[in-house]
């Protein structure tokens, strides 16, 4: 399967389940990376900037409050579900749109600013949405995107793949390997950022903590990401229950009542136009 077949569709499907996982950490200040990526963005009053895979628009909000009501943010996403509730809410400052990161319907030098939280790793050709970033921005410009790596402590993730063992395959997407393989490593990103035209670039790396009250919050969070939910599509509702409840119960026996964290580590790219 291909990424622009699997990715937008279960993204779209699962959309209110993907925002309900991300927000407590938000809200708790607790993914240090996508609010590093803001932070570093250096954002200005009346500045327009571009949201890439917005998502449900977690991002979005926080941007468009530190542009202002003279800034303007364009939110895009190519998940139907996440446009629709980027769209909910959004200031008067946010246009939303349905829209493929490498085929940008902007014109050049149209924004200030891009930012992508937490999406890179999941489009198959970074180059070319590099190189629209590239496009779009103008000269001077800046761009931070955050995406996932590992790290040392793995534990409870471990446990995690162990009690997901039990359900369907994950669909295989190959060609989202090559921009898997850049991101492992930071001065390859750094490497394909230059090579599309950005006159700067680095990679800074933060760690963070997730943070569950207990078992049942974290199994309740953990059957909303995109692979977990994908394959207990293919589950029955009571089938489900059980895998629910073996989860909690593992979790419990395993690693205690709670509250039960998720240690972590991203990159943040900064570059310049």
């Amino acid at each position: 399967m291909k990424s622009k077949d699997v990715f937008p569709a279960v993204f779209g499907r699962h959309a209110e389940a993907y925002r309900d996982r991300i927000r407590p950490p938000f809200e708790r200040g607790e993914a240090r990376g996508r609010l590093l990526a803001i932070d570093l963005l250096g954002l200005r009053p009346g500045e327009r900037v571009l949201d890439l895979a917005c998502g449900p628009g977690t991002l979005t909000h926080r941007v468009a409050g530190a542009v202002g009501p003279g800034g303007l943010v364009m939110a895009v996403d190519l998940a139907e579900g996440m446009v629709r509730l980027a769209r909910e809410g959004a200031p008067a400052n946010v246009a939303v749109a349905l829209m493929d990161a490498d085929h940008l319907g902007l014109r050049g030098a149209a924004v200030d600013a891009a930012i992508c939280g937490h999406g890179f790793q999941f489009f198959p050709d970074l180059g070319s949405v590099l190189l629209e970033l590239r496009r779009v921005l103008k000269p001077g410009g800046r761009v931070t995107a955050s995406f996932p790596t590992s790290h040392p402590e793995r534990k409870a993730k471990d446990l995690l793949v162990e009690i997901l063992a039990e359900l369907p395959a994950a669909p295989e997407v190959p060609d989202q390997g090559p921009t898997l393989a850049i991101l492992e490593e930071p001065a390859r990103v750094r490497a394909a950022v230059l090579a599309a035209g950005f006159t700067s670039a680095r990679v800074e790396r933060t760690e963070e903590t997730i943070t569950y009250a207990n078992p049942e919050e974290l199994v309740s969070r953990m059957f909303g990401w995109w692979d977990c939910a994908w394959r207990l599509e293919s589950v029955s509702a009571a089938r489900q229950a059980e895998l629910r409840s073996h989860a909690v119960e593992t979790l419990r026996r395993r690693l205690g009542d709670g509250p039960l964290q998720l240690p972590g580590a991203t990159h943040v790219l900064v570059a310049e136009a």
